[in-house]
């Protein structure tokens, strides 16, 4: 695993700590949430999406084959979590 891929796991469980953090304040829990972007065929592109800036979800410096499947990760990862009510 590159350090990248390592800080994309990192940074992408401490969103899901603070989703579950402020979600339980209104008395919701997600147990799910984002897993999908740690796993199976979206890690890869979203980890990708990482690679130049740990903090922030940038696609700077991707390839435009980077960039397409990032895209296409992006549209199933909103397509499929019912956390993302505009779809």
């Amino acid at each position: 695993m590159t350090d990248y891929q390592e800080r994309f796991i990192e940074r992408e469980k401490y969103h899901i700590d603070l989703v579950n953090k402020y979600a339980a304040i209104i008395g919701h829990y997600y147990s799910h949430h984002d897993f999908d972007k740690l796993q199976g065929e979206l890690f890869e592109p979203y980890s990708l999406s990482k690679k130049y800036n740990q903090f922030y979800n940038t696609t700077d410096g991707l390839t435009d084959d980077e960039l397409e499947e990032y895209n296409k990760a992006t549209l199933k990862h909103i397509t499929r979590n019912p956390h993302h009510p505009e779809y």
